[in-house]
């Protein structure tokens, strides 16, 4: 986590202001679109304003670039279950090794 956008962005995050660390973060992305960092901590930004529909896609975007990643397997899950969906959280759990 060099980038210094994404330094800011995870200390907006931390403070809970879940748009403006979006914001950069979406910058960030803007020059590096795969970049499955930007999308984790986007992924979180929409689970912490509870738009988990965009998250569940935001993560399944990240697993899709990086799938060895456990952590975004996790943060899948959380989303999952958070929208009722319990035997696919399961899923992403075990894929999450």
């Amino acid at each position: 986590m060099e980038n210094s956008l994404l330094l800011r962005a995870s200390l907006l995050l931390e403070r809970e202001r879940y748009a403006e660390a979006e914001k950069l973060l979406r910058e960030n992305l803007a020059v590096d679109p795969e970049d499955p960092q930007s999308m984790r901590l986007i992924g979180i930004c929409q689970y912490g304003r509870d738009a988990l529909a965009e998250s569940l896609q935001t993560f399944d975007r990240a697993v899709a670039l990086d799938p060895e990643d456990a952590d975004l397997h996790v943060w899948r899950a959380r989303v999952l279950l958070r929208l009722h969906r319990g035997a696919q959280a399961h899923q992403a759990l075990d894929t999450a090794g």
